[in-house]
This record gives C-alpha cells, sequence and structure tokens, in this order.
C-alpha cells in the first residue's frame, strides 16, 4: 500500500501506522474475495448458504447438514420451468447417488434410484412432489447394491494349496 503513495510520503511514521492499521481489513477482505468463487456453486457453497436458501425460498430443516442443505438448494434451483422427465430427473440427481433413472410408463412417473449415498428418498420425493404435475402419480424405488470381489479358483486335490483369482466384473 504505501509503494502506491509519493516517494516523499513512504517514510512518514504516521502514514505507516495508517496504512499497517488498513492492511488488516484489506487481507480480510481478500480471503472473502478468495473464496467468492466456491460461494457460486452449489455443490461448495458454505457461508452463502443462507442468503441462497433465502432467495429460493427454501426453509430449512433443524438439524440439517450443510451437505442436505446443499441438496435442497440444488434441487430447488434446478426444479424451474416446465416438468419434463429430464427436469425431474435433474432434481432428483440434486441428492448423491451412483445412478437415477426416471420413466413415464402408464400414467405413473417413475424414478429408480441406485445407491443412494447422501439425503432420504423422502427428501427426494418432497422435491419432486412440487414440480411434478399433481394429477400423475409418482413411484419411487430405492435399490442399494453392495460390492464385493468375486473369487474364481480351482478345486485342488489334497495337500494342495488353491490358487484364487479375483474377477474384475466392471471390465467390458
Amino acid at each position: 500500500m504505501l509503494n502506491n503513495l509519493p516517494v516523499q510520503y513512504r517514510r512518514d511514521p504516521w502514514l505507516i501506522v495508517l496504512a499497517a492499521a488498513l492492511q488488516v481489513p484489506i487481507d480480510r477482505q481478500g480471503g472473502v474475495i478468495r473464496s467468492l468463487p466456491n460461494q457460486i456453486s452449489l455443490d461448495r457453497v458454505t457461508w452463502n448458504l443462507p442468503v441462497e436458501e433465502r432467495v429460493a425460498g427454501i426453509v430449512p430443516p433443524a438439524g440439517a447438514t450443510v451437505e442436505q442443505r446443499r441438496a435442497a438448494l440444488r434441487a430447488k434451483w434446478r426444479s424451474s420451468g416446465k416438468a419434463t422427465l429430464a427436469q425431474i430427473q435433474a432434481v432428483a440427481e440434486s441428492w448423491e447417488s451412483q445412478r437415477v433413472e426416471t420413466s413415464f410408463l402408464a400414467g405413473v412417473i417413475g424414478i429408480d434410484i441406485i445407491n443412494l449415498r447422501q439425503g432420504t428418498v423422502a427428501e427426494i420425493r418432497e422435491a419432486v412432489e412440487k414440480i411434478k404435475p399433481a394429477h400423475l402419480p409418482l413411484e419411487i424405488t430405492e435399490r442399494q447394491y453392495v460390492e464385493t470381489p468375486i473369487l474364481v479358483g480351482a478345486l485342488a486335490r489334497q495337500g494342495d494349496s488353491m490358487i484364487l483369482w479375483e474377477v474384475d466384473c466392471n471390465d467390458p
């Protein structure tokens, strides 16, 4: 800051103390400014979360975690516009899961959630109920798959050691 002053003022003790006092709030503001890009992202918002919730018209439930509040905020922002399957899927994908599939069969909106990692089906149902056409029923199926290794081996003769190979089932 002192380097921006004319040369004859840079050694003035009063200005040096004033510049040091002003540097503290400037440094604090620098930290806030550096955190602004995170506050724009719905996946990383922290101190700006109450403001975003107020703008979206969300009242977070007592005891909700930051991740639950972020998911509700993502769902709210994704729910604007005409209700389509893509939009319903985008709202359902606001909560972290392995995969979400939506369908519309026989007049029923179906959501198939695989390995829901964050939030509950009730939270997803509440968000989707707000945007779907009121006359259509909603059916949500949650499936949890557990990944375990598959071992392949050969039956050994008595006294031999057994050799096992782990099979990667994800390989095409």
